[in-house]
């Protein structure tokens, strides 16, 4: 018989199981090509595909490259510290086909852990607190995308709403005052757990 926390987690395993399924797959493809409005083809496709998983692209994927396309693809420059020039030269191409970025993180490690939420996080908000949220959310084994993009999209809405589940919070997606204070309530134990250990680990004794 399941314990409470067991069923708690099999819930979010559940959960997560229905995102992946519900999802389309994740595309790795290798542009090489200049892609701008009016073009089309199997990259566009690709291109788009990818734009939609992670949440930039709303439109169908068509394998034309028109005005809701361009829209996707500034979005992506302008979260990945791109200059938005709307089309998928040689820096947008290096980004997409490596999965980074200029600014993008790709290091857990690197992000400060003490960064707290102090902001309304949705689908579609960017920012540093985004990137500490993905972080917060990687440490915890929930959002499993191999880089913090600082863009609120649909894995980061179902690594959220996974999170929520586990944390007995009503699974909206978003952060708001009763999951933003969760977050923060760990990221502060965290925190205190760290020092604690540093100041332990830095301290000697002598004996004469």
């Amino acid at each position: 018989m399941y314990t409470k926390p067991q069923r708690g987690r099999t819930a979010v395993l559940l959960l997560l199981s229905l995102i992946v399924l519900a999802s389309p797959s994740f595309v790795h493809a290798a542009f090489t090509k200049q892609l701008a409005q009016g073009s089309q083809g199997v990259e566009v496709t690709e291109l788009q595909q990818i734009l939609t998983q992670q949440g930039f692209y709303t439109g169908p994927v068509t394998g034309y490259f028109g005005a809701l396309t361009k829209a996707a693809v500034m979005a992506y420059q302008v979260a990945h510290g791109l200059s938005p020039v709307g089309q998928v030269g040689p820096q947008t191409r290096s980004s997409l086909n490596t999965g980074t970025s200029s600014t993008g993180t790709t290091v857990v490690s690197s992000v400060s852990t003490t960064q707290t939420i102090t902001s309304q996080l949705t689908l579609g908000s960017t920012g540093p607190e985004v990137i500490a949220l993905q972080h917060f959310l990687a440490v915890q084994g929930f959002y499993t995308y191999p880089t913090l993009t600082g863009f609120f999209g649909p894995v980061t809405k179902a690594a959220v709403m996974a999170y929520q589940i586990a944390h007995n919070i009503s699974p909206v997606g978003e952060v708001g005052p009763q999951t933003r204070a969760a977050i923060n309530a760990q990221i502060a134990v965290s925190s205190t757990q760290t020092s604690s250990t540093v100041s332990t680990t830095g301290t000697q004794t002598t004996s004469g």
